[in-house]
């Protein structure tokens, strides 16, 4: 897909359309930063904060209201009126998406990447130094991912006619629920581009579904997971014929849809028992070295982009110096991501997983993946916080390493310093619970020796962050 021609200083800014809203004139305004979010933030006459869709730092920009708030306004870029300074380092392009400007999962496409992955730096130590009051001894490189075609799922709503037929298939639209139909995708891997004709047929085949998920993995087979608002199970055998007719659902690498599987959508959306429906090969390949790859369940959780995560393992490797006989303990292992690498290295690893299905693939990893003669890994499937307060202390642990949902490990921080480990390595997908979860550790007596942005997730805000906590 061709870059669309760059708009010079003068020129509407590629960004959302305004919304419809209360205005109380154009502004005139000095773009500040960006921040931990979609928007860039600004000043007007009055000090009053103002969030701009589409601002750069050092930019003057003419913008119109479109939120008017007691504190703070939201106003849409109508205009650059003064570029970013030369001497500051080009920052602004024009995106390649033809959506950019309604769809909501790719607000930073206006910003060259390198720009991109420094800005990600900088917002997130600036959000654990005003949440937590602490700055890290040493900030590591940041490494980067390819920012085009590099995403292995992406997750699409269903927007239907009056009928059931689906009117659009895509993303959600910025601050809102509305699906932007999607008919290609800048950062997702082709063969889920391709894929797309495909999806909407299932979705067109099964009125009860409201969201599906289009995955491939390093075998580059296709899979689809889908939500449906269905009291009792959907027949996934079903829908998986159905794509497997000939003609239908081919795709540039193997041809076919590998693997589906149907879920009970979450509530608020369902009013019955969850349930699950799978046909075909739901096991996804993910390699984490040329002699590793996991076998994970079609609906438990794998990164985004299969070569970032790839990047994050290595990096997680060096911070956390396994060798033999070392201790760790890795909470929220999932299938075994860290898990068995550390094992591999060595380290007698123990893993604690919540999800059973999880839980359950990762011994099955451990059990395919890991010499005998090398380390070990032993799973405990359950609560994080419940099974430390139960675990066996007896023995000190060298490493304690965790990877929490984007809500952070709150319950379970206080449990985690009274191990007494001497690191604590903590990979996080957001900022804010790393901040509130940082500040815990350093009242439990860690300093905070080293942070690293490994970014997942180019055009986006988000990224993931590796924080090395030393016992004083």
């Amino acid at each position: 897909m061709a870059p669309r021609e760059l708009k010079q200083p003068g020129a509407p800014v590629p960004g959302p359309a305004a919304p419809a809203g209360p205005s109380s004139g154009e502004l005139e305004l000095r773009v500040e930063r960006l921040t931990y979010g979609p928007d860039s933030l600004a000043r007007d006459i009055d000090g009053r904060v103002v969030f701009l869709d589409a601002g750069l730092p050092g930019e003057k920009v003419r913008a119109r209201p479109s939120e008017v708030r007691r504190d703070y306004l939201r106003a849409h870029v109508l205009e650059v009126i003064e570029p970013r300074a030369a001497a500051s380092g080009g920052m602004r392009r024009s995106p390649p998406c033809p959506i950019v400007a309604r769809c909501g999962g790719c607000p930073w496409q206006h910003i060259e990447y390198p720009a991109q992955l420094a800005a990600k730096v900088e917002v997130a130590l600036r959000e654990i130094e005003r949440a937590a009051r602490l700055v890290p001894e040493v900030v590591l490189p940041a490494v980067g991912s390819a920012e085009w075609g590099s995403r292995h799922r992406i997750r699409l709503g269903i927007r239907r006619e009056g009928d059931g037929r689906v009117a659009a298939l895509g993303y959600r639209a910025r601050a809102t629920r509305q699906v932007i139909a999607l008919e290609s995708c800048a950062i997702a891997e082709p063969a889920l581009v391709a894929a797309l004709p495909l999806a909407r047929r299932i979705a067109d085949a099964e009125p009860t579904l409201v969201e599906v998920e289009l995955l491939v993995d390093d075998r580059r087979a296709v899979m689809l997971r889908g939500w449906s608002s269905a009291r009792s199970p959907v027949s996934a055998a079903r829908l998986l014929a159905l794509a497997s007719e000939p003609g239908v659902g081919r795709t540039p690498d193997d041809g076919v849809l590998r693997g589906l599987r149907l879920e009970a959508a979450p509530a608020p959306r369902r009013a019955s028992e969850p349930w699950s429906s799978a046909a075909g090969d739901v096991i996804q390949k993910i390699m984490l070295d040329e002699r590793s790859v996991l076998h994970v369940p079609l609906g438990v959780f794998t990164q985004v982009s299969l070569a970032g995560n790839r990047a994050l393992v290595a990096q997680l490797i060096e911070r956390a110096a396994p060798r033999p006989e070392m201790r760790v303990l890795d909470l929220y292992c999932g299938a075994g991501n860290f898990a068995v690498p550390l094992a591999r290295a060595g380290a007698a690893v123990v893993g604690v997983e919540a999800s059973s299905e999880a839980a359950r693939a990762a011994r099955s990893n451990g059990e395919r993946l890991v010499p005998a003669h090398r380390g070990s890994l032993a799973i405990v499937s359950g609560d994080v916080a419940a099974v430390l307060r139960d675990l066996d202390t007896a023995r000190p642990w060298d490493v304690v390493l965790l990877d929490p949902p984007r809500a952070g490990a709150e319950r379970a921080i206080a449990a985690i310093g009274r191990t007494g480990a001497p690191t604590i390595v903590y990979v996080s997908c957001d900022v804010a619970s790393f901040a509130r979860d940082a500040r815990l550790l350093a009242r439990a007596g860690y300093r905070f020796t080293s942070f690293q942005v490994v970014d997942l997730t180019p055009q986006s805000y988000r990224a993931e962050g590796i924080g090395v906590f030393r016992l004083t």
